[in-house]
């Protein structure tokens, strides 16, 4: 008996040395705790990078989507940037296959960086599917555009169809006309300040209003602003739990002047303003009865005031004005152009400064090129467009351009005129899931993370 015991517990001993322990399991990157994740996660450089991993589960899509984490990451420097919209100036006859924006192309700044095409065919179309819209401002991630028409509407240049859009997450809001100024010439609308949101952007429109009484064509310029009212007390009498109420958006005539104001804007009718460019946090226009000075919008204050050009600089011979390349501030770049000589200067507005920078023969820089023929730039130039690292001119009687560079005067032929507006992404990024399953198999169009 006592052998069977010994036998049995040698056997168990034996039974027991030959089991193998089990091993343990793998680490993962799902036994991470929260807060390090969160760590890692909110190092990330990129809004499409936190927009990815939003998408890899709901676990991380839970901590990037918290209100915590939102607001503890910052602002990456430079902002990134989706691409660049171009509107061609002279654009082809729209094609029958593809009639909707012909006009707009989009450039992405990676071409694997965007999982969408940045199309705008989501926007409103008119009642035979062809959309109108033309890019004409650019704010952040968010796009201004305005419906062509044709008709005494255009001719007489009131108040314009606008839309304010943001591609990338495909929102659109339509901006209404403002009540009593529909019969106003709008001179120019812009978006400034956006706010990186289409739910905080601001509107900044410039009217001209005509004086009452008067027998001439005499009237001066008014300033309005659609932005959110953010006195209106009935946005917040919501429900705690509720999401978060729409905002309500209203236009506001600016009456407001800046201190040491002297000088009334007196213009001689609605053609009286020439557009010169938006640089360095102002809005310069060229005034025809006023050759020694310039109008300046300051698109924070929202107050205008006259600039007086210095000595040898004429506003009639004022193309463009655009931002310096580089960190110089309080400087702008003003380019000239003079019958066939095009001179590009360095103007310290606050300082009443002008240094000549570079300057160009037309005539003799162009004849070498092969589109050039004979008699081209001898009657004058007229500039098609100014960005900040190149002009584009034509011949006064001929529709030959060639593309200046503002650094280095280099002069080369060029095939058609564009428009660039930037695109930034959105900040912070907008994060939406389809919480169901795809039911279209990963087939067709869908600007979220999912394509369903």
């Amino acid at each position: 008996m006592a052998n069977d015991k010994a036998a049995c517990s040698s056997n168990n001993s034996s039974s027991s040395k030959k089991a193998p322990a089990r091993p343990a399991p793998p680490t993962t990157v799902h036994d991470i705790p929260d807060k390090l994740l969160e760590l890692i996660l909110i190092n990330l450089t990129s809004s499409l990078h936190l927009v990815r991993a939003a998408a890899t589960c709901r676990r991380w899509r839970r901590i990037i989507t918290h209100t915590n984490f939102l607001i503890g990451i910052t602002r990456p420097t430079p902002h990134p940037l989706a691409g660049h919209y171009h509107r061609r100036l002279h654009p082809p006859p729209p094609q029958p296959n593809n009639p909707k924006h012909h006009h707009i192309k989009f450039i992405p700044s990676s071409p694997d960086q965007l999982p969408f095409t940045g199309s705008l065919d989501f926007l409103p179309a008119d009642s035979g599917g062809i959309s109108r819209w033309e890019i004409i401002d650019s704010c952040g991630s968010l796009l201004l555009l305005s419906k062509k028409k044709s008709g005494s509407r255009t001719r007489r240049g009131l108040f314009p169809d606008l839309v304010v859009c943001e591609p990338v997450t495909r929102r659109y809001k339509a901006i209404p006309r403002m009540e009593g100024m529909e019969h106003h010439h709008c001179v120019a609308v812009f978006l400034l300040d956006a706010d990186h949101s289409i739910a905080t952007f601001r509107l900044t429109c410039v009217l001209y209003q005509p004086y009452f009484g008067v027998s001439e064509d005499v009237g001066t310029v008014k300033v309005c602003v659609y932005r959110e009212d953010v006195w209106n007390w009935t946005r917040y009498m919501k429900p705690i739990n509720d999401f978060e109420p729409p905002r309500l958006f209203e236009w506001y005539v600016v009456t407001e002047m800046r201190p040491g104001w002297k000088r009334r804007i007196h213009l001689h009718g609605r053609d009286s303003l020439r557009f010169l460019g938006h640089a360095e946090g102002y809005v310069f226009w060229a005034i025809k009865e006023h050759d020694d000075s310039l109008l300046v919008l300051d698109d924070y204050m929202n107050n205008f005031d006259i600039f007086s050009l210095s000595d040898g600089v004429r506003g009639s011979e004022v193309q463009a004005i655009v931002d310096v390349n580089g960190d110089d501030h309080d400087n702008v770049r003003i380019v000239t152009l003079e019958g066939d000589i095009l001179r590009v200067v360095n103007w310290m507005y606050k300082f009443d400064v002008i240094l000549l920078e570079k300057s160009l023969n037309l005539v003799e820089a162009t004849c070498k090129l092969q589109g050039y023929k004979e008699g081209y730039f001898c009657s004058g130039a007229k500039v098609v467009t100014v960005s900040t690292s190149a002009a584009i001119l034509m011949p006064v009687e001929e529709t030959w351009m060639v593309s200046v560079d503002l650094e280095t005067m280099e002069v080369v032929e060029c095939k058609y005129a564009s428009v660039a507006y930037p695109c930034e992404l959105p900040w912070p990024p907008t994060l939406r899931a389809c919480p169901v399953r795809c039911n279209r198999w990963g087939s067709g169009r869908c600007s979220h993370i999912c394509v369903c």
